[in-house]
């Protein structure tokens, strides 16, 4: 500890530590892992970050839900992607200074409640704290993952949208009450098909009464194509942790 600090309780001095390790981490990348570090653990103790569960993610929802989350991911995976923008160190360097402002230093003051806060980006780029009336809102597992997000890596980012939109489609065409299913277009499509085998192959087929009938027709197919395109379809399996690194395993 700093000499300037001697003459603080020790509570009053490791706020000022976390104040201080708070901007070095802006611009240092040991003081950043360290924040990552401290701010992590306060995250946990918190229980705003848990282990990785099957039964946690919720990719059909696109709003926080309770004790859900909108991906999976394990507590380090989300930490290091904290780490990387300046809104997710914002939301574990609050949580952490909030922690050392209400914990006295007694072990049984070590899980006393503390506030993990919701961070807003702003379009000019930078972070905020979310407040109500003053008083921070308290932020969800999903709002962690919310945030933690944008320092995934880019391809992580891109299976987690494809696997979202994919959940999310199936969930539509599984609450749908009409006729409209991949079984009933295929099948739709599979009798136009055997229709145009039997025109085409009878002794006396039909004729359009003229050919911008039979463009219209044909321009309706070709739009049928380019919507079937539309329609997604789910993700290929992938060997081993589709959730991990690359380095722990994963694609």
């Amino acid at each position: 500890m700093a000499p300037a600090h001697l003459d603080l309780s020790p509570q009053d001095a490791a706020a000022v530590a976390v104040v201080e390790l708070r901007k070095r981490a802006e611009g240092d990348e040991a003081a950043r892992a360290e924040l990552a570090l401290l701010g992590g653990d306060a995250l946990i103790v918190a229980e705003a970050l848990t282990r990785d569960r099957g039964s946690k993610e919720k990719l059909t929802s696109d709003t926080p839900q309770e004790q859900y989350t909108p991906y999976r991911a394990k507590p380090h995976t989300i930490i290091a992607a904290l780490s990387a923008t300046a809104a997710g160190r914002l939301m574990p360097g609050a949580a952490l200074a909030d922690w050392v402002k209400r914990v006295t230093g007694e072990p049984d003051t070590f899980a006393l409640s503390f506030t993990v806060p919701k961070v807003r980006q702003n379009p000019g780029g930078n972070a905020e704290i979310v407040t109500r009336f003053e008083v921070p809102d308290r932020a969800l597992e999903w709002d962690v993952f919310d945030t933690a997000l944008f320092g995934l890596p880019s391809s992580r980012r891109a299976d987690i949208k494809t696997r979202q939109a994919a959940a999310r489609a199936r969930s539509t065409s599984n609450s749908d009450t009409g006729t409209s299913s991949l079984e009933t277009l295929q099948t739709q499509i599979h009798a136009i098909g055997l229709t145009l085998e039997k025109i085409l192959s009878s002794d006396f087929p039909p004729r359009f009464a003229t050919e911008a009938q039979r463009d219209e027709l044909q321009q309706w197919v070709h739009k049928l194509g380019a919507d079937v395109g539309k329609i997604l379809f789910e993700p290929p399996p992938v060997a081993g942790d589709v959730y991990a690194y690359p380095e722990d395993g994963g694609k």
